[in-house]
């Protein structure tokens, strides 16, 4: 359905006023229409027109689709008041013209989807004044600019819409079947029947615009996800093409400084040798800063699995890693039982490696050093932690924490590369959940997270 079926813009707030008392007035002369409506006759009858009224009324109510609540309502005030035609003009947005976008009866077809000048006619007079107009032999009604299938009619009606706010249509219909001529209870069943099913075209409206909304956000999303995609092969392409072409040169940096120190030891004196293993140590640096760019590629780009995953039996396995490694080191370690989730074996491994790795690290100058691993209940979610007696630091600098190569401690103390948080922080992005840190300096840090449950069997 066109845009301009939909609800219009907001009104100037002077107008509002004026509308909320078109609003009360359309309420009082509902029940008033009702009343006068029940006391005729044929009222309880099955198949009179109230009873009719009262039952497409509820069908037009219920239905949500635009296209055929404008559909349902042309077809069933023909059929309410015995009109040949009945026409559903909706006012544009910019209120300047009019469009018939539902039709129902002769030549119903060919005025369908016409657009005209807001003053132009029949219906155009009933939506600039906002009044009802029963029009017949002995009406008086100028018909100069009408359109054609007004002309010569020998009895029309016609009544708005209103809206919440303002006149959003209207309903007309020309040529009583039978060739007589509509009465007063027909506009009072056509108000009737109007004043009803306004709000279902304003329901409806509503619908489709947040439909319409829907699918541009679809199209924009779909969009921007291939722009994504090919940003990220760009991105991939430029690792790969980063490790192959840097590493030779810096391979070659390393290694001839090596060479030099090694056959020309004559040739150096102190101050030469030093700037040369300067050299080595940058070209080795650069080297594994490239390393590290690649892993953090690989997290993000790497597909996923998800089985359950014995988070406890993993941790047991690295520090027993990082007892060998480092066996001069007396370290307690707690590790809670039966921690579990659900997600990529591999990743998780590698996240738990690198904050226990973490721990382990910034826990060297201590001689009672002590880590946990384990997990606890806020705010009825389970939260999972690494937490040690280390060194910690200090929390106006958290936002560093996770970023790659952003380093809180100095080099020479706590080695490095600065990487390992920036990829568990990645690893558990990618799992769907969150992580953070509370530190104390010189107390230690709890490095929290959060990781999806093992799927129950």
């Amino acid at each position: 359905m066109a845009k301009d079926t939909s609800h219009p813009d907001p009104v100037p707030a002077g107008s509002l006023a004026r509308y909320r008392q078109r609003i009360k007035q359309l309420e009082s002369e509902n029940r008033w229409l009702r009343h006068e409506l029940s006391q005729h006759p044929d009222a309880p009858a099955a198949g009179s027109p109230l009873a009719m009224l009262k039952e497409v009324s509820t069908a037009i109510v219920s239905e949500l689709d635009l296209r055929r609540v404008l559909e349902l309502v042309a077809e069933r005030a023909r059929e309410i008041i015995s009109a040949d035609t009945v026409l559903v003009p909706m006012i544009s947005s910019d209120r300047r013209e009019y469009r018939y976008v539902a039709a129902s009866g002769k030549h119903a077809e060919e005025i369908l989807y016409t657009r005209l000048p807001i003053h132009v006619g029949m219906c155009g007079w009933v939506l600039t004044h906002e009044t009802p107009l029963l029009y017949g032999a002995d009406t008086p009604f100028a018909l100069d600019e009408s359109t054609r299938w007004e002309q010569g009619q020998a009895s029309a009606l016609l009544v708005p819409l209103f809206g919440k706010k303002r006149i959003i249509g209207g309903l007309s219909a020309l040529g009583k079947a039978g060739g007589s001529s509509f009465t007063g209870r027909d506009m009072d069943l056509m108000t009737l029947f109007a004043n009803q099913v306004s709000i279902a075209i304003e329901n409806a409206s509503l619908v489709e615009d947040l439909r319409n909304a829907l699918d541009t956000l679809e199209q924009r999303v779909e969009a921007r996800t291939a722009e994504l995609t090919a940003i990220n092969r760009e991105l991939e392409s430029f690792c790969y093409s980063a490790s192959h072409d840097l590493r030779s040169p810096l391979r070659g940096i390393d290694g001839f400084s090596q060479i030099l120190m090694d056959e020309y030891p004559q040739l150096l004196d102190g101050p030469a040798r030093e700037h040369l293993q300067r050299i080595r140590e940058g070209a080795q640096r650069m080297g594994q800063i490239i390393d590290d760019l690649l892993r953090i590629s690989g997290i993000v780009r790497s597909d996923m699995h998800s089985d359950p995953v014995d988070l406890s039996t993993i941790a047991h396995r690295l520090i027993a890693r990082y007892r060998v490694e480092d066996p001069g080191r007396q370290v307690s370690v707690e590790v809670q039982p039966d921690l579990a989730c659900q997600g990529d074996t591999a990743m998780l491994e590698e996240a738990l490696d690198n904050l226990i790795g973490n721990a382990w690290k910034f826990t060297g100058r201590k001689e009672d050093a002590s880590i946990c691993f384990g997990s606890r209940v806020e705010n009825n979610e389970r939260v999972l932690f690494v937490r040690d007696n280390g060194c910690g630091f200090n929390m106006k600098y958290q936002d560093q924490l996770f970023q790659p190569f952003q380093r809180l401690h100095s080099h020479h103390d706590y080695p490095g590369s600065g990487i390992g948080l920036a990829i568990a922080e990645r690893i558990v992005k990618r799992h769907g959940g969150r992580i953070w840190a509370v530190s104390v300096p010189g107390e230690g840090t709890s490095l929290l997270f959060t990781l999806p449950p093992a799927a129950r069997d």
